[in-house]
């Protein structure tokens, strides 16, 4: 921190049913290190049908922080969500954050001392966590197939990486200029407004500071059926924005895709040639079990390791069938950006 007077930082988190993850991240908030006379919350409801509203407005009677908004979301969508937040923010500083993230106490802190470096943008690691109350055998597992470089990806962010600069960050703070010139998160995308108002960040000249020191968390999902209905999705939403904004995205982004394409070519060779098939899936497996192994640590036995290889490949099918099916909507849009 340098002598500057304190900037007030603007926390935007854009909820829809998270009552079980809300009040962890609203303590570590209220846990910060940083002033909490210069923080000014903005929770944005997004329709919940549980008692995330009611503790948005708890909070905001309990004037923790310089202020707290309390804001609605009628159409869900988490661009639009954040759209009505910034709306709202007086900041000199906007920060990002999941309704199902954990942050130390130093993280507001740290930040804000990378901006007042010279920083516009800055994120750090993020790391996989289990929900309290949810630590199983199982949800030890699912731990270890997200933790693990193929199973959720090898972007900077999810990496410890000696990178300065990256394409992107999750739980990014922001100076509030940065909004002004680039605009707003485009609401037409569900799942890829980041992916695309970073690529809009770097094209205005703004470099993505990434620093190790400033870590979070993420939980993890608690079922496969939930992990493989977001990876689903992540992937549709990746194909349908690539054919708008392929410099977006990274080349790791279209792995699971480009696997997908290969096991369908194998499979159509069959029953005349069943090797091509054999091998991928083999090589294919031996890949997921190198990844997964050094993570195991996670786990109550590693021997239950070799469980994580199956789940990894759903995850790709998932993701790929998932890009896939995006591609072949962007070709039905005619090529027609989502703009």
């Amino acid at each position: 921190m340098t002598d500057e007077p304190l900037p007030l930082v603007s926390v935007l988190v854009v909820a829809r049913n998270e009552e079980a993850a809300l009040p962890r991240l609203l303590a570590d908030l209220a846990a910060q290190t940083y002033p909490l006379d210069r923080v000014e919350l903005i929770l944005v409801d997004s329709q919940s049908s549980d008692a995330t509203r009611g503790l948005m407005e708890a909070e905001a009677k309990a004037a923790r922080f310089h202020t707290v908004t309390v804001l609605d979301n009628p159409r869900r969508v988490l661009a639009s969500g954040l759209n009505i937040g910034l709306a709202s923010a007086s900041g000199d500083a906007v920060l990002r954050l999941d309704a199902h993230a954990e942050i130390p106490p130093d993280f507001l802190r740290v930040r804000v001392g990378a901006l007042q470096e010279g920083a516009s943008v800055v994120g750090g690691p993020v790391r996989w966590i289990l929900a309290h109350g949810t630590d199983s055998w199982w949800t030890n597992l699912l731990l270890v197939v997200e933790t693990s470089a193929l199973g959720s990806s090898p972007a900077d962010y999810r990496r410890d990486s000696g990178k300065d600069s990256v394409s992107s960050v999750s739980h990014a703070m922001y100076r509030h200029q940065v909004f002004a010139e680039v605009g707003e998160f485009n609401e037409k995308l569900r799942r890829t407004e980041d992916n695309e108002f970073h690529l809009r960040v770097r094209e205005a000249g703004y470099q993505i500071r990434y620093d190790p020191a400033i870590s979070s968390a993420q939980h993890v999902r608690p079922t496969l059926r939930a992990m493989l209905k977001q990876k689903a999705s992540n992937g549709y939403w990746v194909g349908l924005t690539a054919s708008a904004w392929p410099r977006a995205f990274r080349p790791f982004h279209f792995v699971p895709l480009v696997y997908v394409l290969s096991l369908a070519g194998a499979v159509s060779v069959l029953p005349r040639w069943r090797w091509p098939l054999v091998g991928l899936l083999g090589a294919h497996f031996v890949a997921l079990l190198a990844s997964c192994w050094p993570v195991t640590k996670e786990l109550p036995h590693r021997s239950l390791v070799i469980l994580a290889p199956p789940l990894c490949w759903l995850i790709h099918v998932a993701y790929g069938s998932g890009t896939a099916a995006g591609l072949l909507a962007a070709i039905r849009r005619g090529g027609k950006r989502l703009r």
